[in-house]
């Protein structure tokens, strides 16, 4: 296995990320130079990019030890790995500031309700490779229970926010405009799924 070298959380780390069809199934090994081992897969977050969801500890043999709180090492040196996918161009979007427009929200009961497939309409009709899905996929990282939630009705994507997250959206947002209303919850849980790498460092 040829592994890469990243520093990160105040260490030196290797990797290797096994290139898959499918970003779903791309696993990533990453080695800590005292022989740690871990496995994860690599997701892409809205505001964060690219990291790897570490779900286990592997021994010399391979064998797999699920972990007891799957931890989150992010690294912008996995995104070469998406390059292949849509969901690379659609971070490209996001990061390049793309507006929404708040009034593309309609009131449904608790939340206020917004079509992907709408509002990215006019960029499908420009040839850009958008997938409404993926959009989709892309803020379900920004999920919190009762406040901010992306899913289906009527097997189209939607993002639903609460009432108190719709007032504090600008009239053309972006995601870091939403991430921004909640940013304090949203780094509490990176912290959170962060620690084992620190704790690993300190140990050192």
């Amino acid at each position: 296995m040829k592994m890469q070298k990243l520093q990160k959380y105040g260490l030196q780390w290797r990797y290797d990320i096994n290139q898959s069809s499918s970003i779903d199934e791309m696993s990533v090994v990453l080695k800590q130079q005292s022989g740690l081992l871990f496995l994860g897969y690599i997701e892409v977050h809205p505001i964060w990019g690219t990291y790897a969801d570490v779900r286990y500890t592997l021994d010399d043999k391979k064998n797999r030890y699920s972990l007891l709180v799957p931890q989150y090492f992010y690294a912008e040196e996995f995104e070469e790995a998406i390059q292949p996918f849509r969901i690379a161009k659609l971070l490209q979007i996001l990061r390049e500031g793309y507006k929404f427009p708040k009034n593309a929200f309609k009131e449904d009961k608790n939340y206020y309700r917004m079509s992907f497939t709408t509002v990215l309409k006019n960029l499908m009709e420009k040839g850009t490779p958008i997938d409404a899905d993926i959009m989709k996929d892309l803020f379900f990282k920004l999920e919190i229970p009762q406040v901010v939630l992306a899913g289906y009705y009527r097997k189209r994507p939607f993002l639903y926010v609460n009432e108190q997250t719709y007032n504090a959206l600008p009239e053309q947002w972006t995601v870091q405009d939403l991430f921004s209303i909640h940013q304090n919850y949203y780094q509490q849980q990176r912290q959170f799924r962060e620690q084992l790498w620190y704790d690993i460092a300190e140990a050192r």
